[in-house]
């Protein structure tokens, strides 16, 4: 080859090999880094900013200074820019965005919170010649855990310039939206501990409810409604989702809520059940006492059952059981006929009712036998309306109708009885009248006593009773009188139709005329044969079974005379009792009645109601309020009883009196009420919680028991649940001190563990029985020993100086290891605080001259050494 050849070979290489190296690849730009974004409080920001918001109060919950407090957001990134000719690759590897800081904020992590809402990375592509930039962005998710990878390409047309990747870094973007739901966050966080609390104290007043009380099942159902109100009060459920409670619960309130919101729909149910089977719980603990022999205490749950339920059979057949067997047959049948006009189907009560009424007629029949014959009588007529009112049942006994007229007879015949006695005592107007009444008793029940013959009988023996008096009266010339006896005895005998006492008479009226009495039928002889037959046939009758028609008739015109000078006197009230009284006994003796009576009694009745009115209008100003309300009752009763419901002047007063009951009773009550709260205030204001409680539950039983005005009982119970806490300190302190004062140490000490362990959160709202109180307190070795260590753990040596210092002063010895350990801690703190001193000037400084420390002296100077 020639050198020219050569030449051109060479050249021909050399523009190959340059062309080829002009088009591989040239990386321009190779770049790892971390990039990251702190975030802090930062002063040039307004505090309203997400960070600042963020960091104010994470630094107050956690009582730390605010500069200390920072998060980040941090990511890997892998930038390359590859020339290929005229063309530019970029390519982008984020490998991973990791965050750091604490975003927790009372239990409750705040990362998602508080992270921007926007995150973003940037790099500008610079061109190196003209000095351009181009912005470019890639948005990111914080919590996207693969790397992100991005490839593009441009292209340098001119294919003159140069380009590189300047300006990486992370941006973000907050949201109005997120300081909103930032803030409220924060409040409802606060909420949940608030919530807390309340859930608690809700808690605290379950505990105290008994449902197995049936007692308190009244009550304490109005107490479960009260709770059930104020736990539906929680807000709770408003921002359970917010907060996610389901998952993030840090107090475990949320749980607590679910649990106590069974709780109480499990109570409310189950009193509600409770409550409509009241009755036939009252019956069952009546009947668990009567098993156990306890019959008062049966009675009261069998009355409670039936006051609750008037229409409970079981507690109704118990009670009629009860009267039955104490042979009180009348409140037996009472509780039967009850019973009966229910139901005819409750076979205990039909047996029970057969057997109540075959015991009234076998004890009426025995009242006859024992010629009690008015007795006798109530008791047979009371068995025979029971019968016939409950046929349906029972059957009543032939019996019952013959055993009643024998009682009806016996009466005819006590009245005959009283009469011939009273005839025998000279009583004649008592023998009249009972005579009288013996007659009308057997028109009236003439089917039981077919004749009046004895009282013919007697009327006669009567009649000649008078024609002896007149013949007396004739021979001592008193012919008026005479002649009244011998008219009297004629009148006698003309209205019974007494033939034979009619001839009597006229033989009377011929020898009083003439003058011959020697033949007269009323000569002493006859007299006496008469008192003998009287004699031998009453003298086993029981006069005292009727009272006598005569007395009552006196008794009647006693009590017109008496009305009649009361109501001359304006006394009205006692004038109507008087007529009252008249009344009554006309209408139990079948007597005459005075005209005008029932006029009299109408006039004072309405007189007496006004004087009533106003003396119950009188007591109710002076606030006796149960004496003007059981007048006013009463007054109601009369009212009805002498048909004045329609008396416009009475209605009108009886209207002003219930407002003036009402008002002094509402005033009374809320006075009383409000001096207890008032009271409660003031026993706060001094920390005794313990007379707050006395105080308030005396109000909460004087709201309960005031039917006519709605008192504010919330308010003292949210007292109660507001310082339950301290309620429950000073209850323990004054257990503490009685242990004390019965010599019970080690349960005042286990005792007062509690108290300093279970209740430090009072350390502010009370006065605290501290160690040094409970030591001088208690006055006691063990206890000085106890104060002392526990001081001294809680680094108080002072105080338990202190301590020790009043175990001297009262005699008390404390162990060798307590005074050890005591000086050992003393020592330590005057070292620290006179550390150029020596052991001598440090002991008298200390100890000064007291004498009970020198036997220790040995252990402050050992603490010193160590």
């Amino acid at each position: 080859m020639t050198i020219k050849s050569l030449t051109y070979f060479l050249i021909f290489i050399i523009s190959f090999l340059s062309l080829n190296a002009y088009s591989q690849s040239m990386i321009v730009y190779d770049e790892d880094r971390n990039i990251d974004i702190e975030f802090k409080y930062n002063t040039y920001e307004s505090d309203n900013s997400l960070p600042n918001l963020f960091i104010n109060e994470l630094s107050t919950s956690q009582s730390r200074m605010r500069s200390f407090f920072k998060y980040s957001i941090s990511a890997k990134v892998k930038n390359q820019l590859i020339k290929e000719g005229n063309t530019y690759n970029l390519k982008i590897r984020i490998d991973s965005i990791s965050v750091d800081g604490n975003f927790d904020f009372r239990g409750f992590n705040f990362q998602k919170a508080v992270l921007p809402a926007q995150l973003y990375y940037s790099y500008n592509i610079y061109e190196n010649n003209s000095k351009t930039l181009q912005e470019r962005k890639i948005y990111l998710n914080i919590f996207y855990s693969e790397p992100y990878i991005i490839d593009s390409s441009f292209t340098d047309i001119s294919d003159t310039k140069s380009f590189t990747i300047t300006n990486e870094k992370l941006n973000y973007v907050y949201n109005k939206e997120q300081k909103d739901v930032f803030n409220k966050s924060i409040e409802y966080i606060k909420q949940y501990y608030n919530d807390g609390k309340s859930i608690e104290e809700i808690n605290n007043n379950i505990v105290k409810l008994n449902p197995d009380n049936i007692d308190k099942i009244i009550l304490e159902s109005i107490d479960i409604k009260y709770i059930s109100k104020k736990f539906n009060k929680i807000k709770l459920p408003i921002y359970q989702e917010q907060l996610s409670l389901q998952e993030t619960d840090p107090a475990g309130i949320y749980k607590n809520y679910t649990t106590t919101k069974f709780r109480i729909d499990s109570l409310y149910k189950l009193y509600i059940t409770r409550f409509k089977v009241l009755d036939s719980l009252y019956y069952a603990k009546g009947m668990q006492y009567k098993n156990d022999s306890n019959t008062i205490k049966s009675i009261e749950y069998f009355d409670k059952s039936i006051d609750f339920s008037p229409e409970y059979l079981p507690s109704l057949y118990e009670l009629a059981y009860y009267e039955y067997n104490n042979e009180e047959y009348f409140n037996s049948e009472s509780y039967l006929n009850r019973i009966l006009l229910i139901t005819s189907k409750y076979n205990d009560a039909n047996v029970l009712a057969l057997r109540n009424y075959n015991a009234m007629l076998q004890q009426g029949i025995e009242l006859n036998r024992q010629e009690r014959y008015t007795e006798g009588l109530r008791l047979l007529e009371h068995a025979k309306k029971f019968c016939t009112t409950n046929m349906h049942v029972m059957q009543c006994d032939s019996i019952q109708d013959i055993s009643i007229e024998q009682a009806q007879a016996g009466i005819y015949k006590s009245y005959i009885s009283i009469a011939a006695a009273s005839m025998r005592r000279g009583r004649f107007d008592m023998t009249e009248s009972y005579l009288e009444s013996a007659t009308k008793y057997q028109q009236k029940f003439s089917h039981a006593i077919k004749y009046n013959s004895e009282a013919e009988r007697i009327y006669t023996l009567l009649i000649t009773q008078y024609l002896r008096l007149s013949i007396e009266a004739a021979n001592n010339y008193n012919n008026r009188q005479a002649n009244n006896y011998i008219n009297h005895a004629d009148s006698l005998a003309n209205a019974h139709s007494l033939d034979e006492a009619l001839s009597f008479v006229e033989q009377t009226k011929i020898q009083i005329k003439d003058k011959d009495y020697s033949k007269s039928v009323a000569t002493a002889e006859n007299i006496k044969n008469i008192e003998l037959i009287e004699k031998n046939q009453y003298s086993n009758v029981q006069i005292e079974e009727i009272s006598p028609v005569q007395i009552a008739k006196n008794s009647y015109e006693l009590y017109i005379r008496k009305g009649d000078e009361y109501d001359k006197h304006e006394l009205y009230s006692k004038a109507y009792a008087q007529y009252k009284e008249a009344e009554n006994i006309a209408n139990d003796y079948d007597l005459k009645k005075d005209k005008d009576l029932d006029y009299k009694i109408h006039k004072n009745a309405r007189f007496a109601i006004l004087e009533n009115l106003n003396t119950a209008s009188l007591h109710a100003w002076a606030s006796r309020f149960k004496s003007a309300d059981n007048i006013l009752n009463n007054t109601l009763v009369e009212i009805k009883e002498n048909k004045l419901e329609e008396d416009t002047f009475i209605i009108r007063k009886i209207k002003h009196l219930r407002i003036e009951i009402l008002k002094k009773a509402d005033s009374k009550q809320s006075i009383v009420f409000n001096n207890k709260m008032q009271k409660a205030r003031k026993s706060i204001d001094f920390n005794d919680f313990i007379n707050m409680k006395l105080y308030c539950d005396s109000a909460i039983t004087i709201g309960e028991n005031s039917y006519q005005i709605p008192l504010n009982i919330g308010y003292p119970r949210t007292l109660l649940l507001k310082y339950s806490k301290e309620i429950e300190y000073q209850i323990l302190v004054e257990s503490i001190k009685q242990q004390l004062d019965s010599n019970n140490y080690k349960t005042a000490i286990e005792d007062y563990n509690i108290s300093i362990t279970e209740y430090k959160s009072l350390n502010n709202r009370i006065d605290k029985f501290t160690l040094k109180d409970f030591a001088k307190y208690a006055n006691n070795s063990i206890v000085f020993d106890y104060t002392i260590t526990t001081a001294i753990d809680s680094n108080k040596t002072e105080l338990a100086f202190d301590i020790w210092k009043l175990a001297i002063e009262t005699g008390s010895i404390i162990d060798d290891k307590t005074a050890e350990l005591c000086m050992f801690s003393l020592a330590d703190i005057d070292h620290n605080n006179y550390p150029n001193s020596n052991s001598k000037a440090l002991y008298n400084n200390r100890f000064g001259k007291t004498k009970a420390f020198k036997k220790y002296k040995k252990y402050y100077y050992k603490g010193l050494k160590k």
